[in-house]
């Protein structure tokens, strides 16, 4: 497996899309299997995690 060297800016990066996703997993309904948010915000929060990583990944290749 390779080895990913990232720099500080990258590591944060990184650490955002983590709380990002993690707040997303702690919005679920306590009983049911849905979220209590809407299905727009959980995109949006998705989209910019996914971001996030896409942007450190291709900083890092280049």
């Amino acid at each position: 497996m390779p080895t990913i060297i990232l720099e500080l800016e990258d590591m944060k990066r990184f650490e955002q899309a983590e709380v990002v996703l993690t707040n997303l997993l702690m919005l679920q309904h306590p009983t049911e299997k849905k979220f209590i948010i809407s299905h727009d915000d959980i995109v949006v929060s998705i989209e910019a995690a996914i971001g996030l990583i896409h942007s450190t990944l291709t900083i890092e290749r280049n």
